[in-house]
């Protein structure tokens, strides 16, 4: 599975839902597993892929709803970071999985003693994670048969989850703070000019010294592997803020931070202090009055200046993305090691540095600002730049492309006559999360 490997826990999940009856235990149970029903393996990680989509929709509309907890208990949740705090009317989301298509076929079962069934030695194709837009499109394009806006669309599935290194030789979330709800906030991070660097717990947004966004960049970042499987470094791409320094804080926009909030998978109550008790144990006195510090951290002042000019300095803020996210956005070309390069401040002399660790060569981005231009690139009659703003700005748009390039790329090998049209999978189906499982049961 290559840089997708971290997969293997699901499919191990599905490999038991596919064989056993009655797995997982206290749902409902089949009269027959879906394997002696004839069922395909690829049509059960097909629909999975559905259910999955149709719950990180479900937890980005609870997510909506706290905008009304807001107001009604006049403080601020300690997770305040949603696009419902941009789009307060079109927040909501529905998006249409309903037409589930059959058909599919497996392998052949080709698993032993060492493999799972689902095993096979056919030679898999990946993209180069590496790789720019111009090599990303054109992967889509030749193996799926997409077009490059239809691409684009299908990358926003990035605003959910995050990269292991263990798995992948890369780290962190394209979304952090929004990683369990799909939603176009993963375009709105790779377009801003300016944004905040986000402290969790408390939930604090710091920019510049008067509290508004601070100006942000991409700059290439290597991962040091020590695995012996890895190469000893792989590129990302991290974005800096120039703004005010880390400090802490129980208030935002002039508000408290709720001792309680709605748990965006459960729907129940939870008390703040259980979600942060790892940090507030240690705040003493409270961050609300530029008293501190705490944990490592200053107590934020609590009005502008929240710090002085002379502070500013470029800063992490965790968020990342991969060369085939930012390569649709920005050009650039990609150096022998993988390297982001074409660039002014990609080639210039110094900008990556040469050292050793643990025997093996890294490579370091040390030039600062890349000035790289955007990808103005065409394919099939659109920029490319133009169509990562395009969804940037239009989440709705987005929330009506995005379920039927998904059907496309999942029919990808298959005629029409090949597939059977399913029920209205999901039509009056709602899920819930009960002894720690979802279960979802039509009304």
């Amino acid at each position: 599975l290559s840089g997708h490997q971290g997969l293997l826990t699901t499919l191990q999940v599905l490999e038991r839902v596919y064989t056993e009856k009655d797995y997982p235990p206290k749902v409902l149970e089949l009269d027959k597993s879906m394997q002696e029903k004839g069922m395909s393996r690829a049509d059960l990680w097909a629909f999975a892929v559905f259910v999955a989509v149709g719950q990180k929709i479900e937890f980005n509309n609870k997510e909506c709803d706290k905008k009304d907890w807001e107001e009604e208990n006049n403080c601020v949740p300690w997770f305040p970071y949603h696009q419902h705090r941009r789009y307060p009317d079109t927040c909501r989301r529905y998006m249409d999985l309903n037409q589930f298509q059959t058909g599919r076929a497996d392998c052949a079962d080709e698993g032993n003693g060492n493999n799972y069934a689902f095993n096979t030695s056919l030679p898999e194709v990946h993209p180069n994670a590496e790789g720019n837009g111009v090599q990303t499109v054109t992967f889509y394009k030749e193996n799926f048969g997409i077009t490059a806006r239809e691409a684009i669309v299908l990358q926003g599935a990035h605003s959910v989850g995050k990269v292991h290194k263990f798995n992948s030789g890369f780290f962190g979330y394209w979304t952090k703070k929004n990683a369990m709800y799909l939603n176009t906030q993963y375009y709105e991070e790779i377009v801003n000019g300016t944004g905040y660097r986000s402290i969790q717990c408390p939930g604090i947004q710091i920019g510049d010294l008067n509290g508004d966004p601070a100006p942000i960049r991409w700059v290439p970042y290597s991962n040091v592997n020590q695995s012996d499987t890895q190469r000893a470094d792989t590129f990302q791409w991290m974005r800096e803020y120039n703004g005010c320094p880390f400090c802490a804080s129980t208030e935002h926009d002039g508000k408290e931070i709720c001792p309680t909030h709605v748990d965006k998978v459960t729907g129940k109550t939870v008390k703040f202090k259980k979600e942060c008790a790892s940090e507030l144990h240690k705040m003493s006195p409270v961050c609300k009055d530029g008293e501190g510090p705490t944990f490592g951290m200053p107590c934020c002042p609590s009005e502008p200046p929240y710090c002085l000019e002379a502070q500013y300095k470029w800063r992490g803020t965790r968020d990342q993305m991969l060369s085939t996210d930012l390569g649709m956005y920005l050009d650039f070309q990609v150096g022998d090691r993988g390297q982001p390069i074409g660039c002014p401040g990609l080639d210039a002399e110094g900008a990556y540095k040469i050292y050793y660790k643990g025997g093996k060569q890294v490579t370091k981005y040390v030039g600062g600002d890349t000035g790289c231009q955007l990808n103005r690139n065409e394919f099939d009659g659109e920029v490319l730049y133009q169509i990562v703003e395009d969804y940037a700005v239009n989440n709705e748009k987005w929330y009506v492309d995005f379920p039927i390039v998904l059907k496309k790329m999942l029919r990808n090998g298959y005629s029409p006559e090949m597939m059977t049209d399913g029920p209205n999978v999901f039509d009056g189906v709602t899920c819930r999360r009960k002894k720690g499982k979802f279960q979802c049961m039509k009304a």
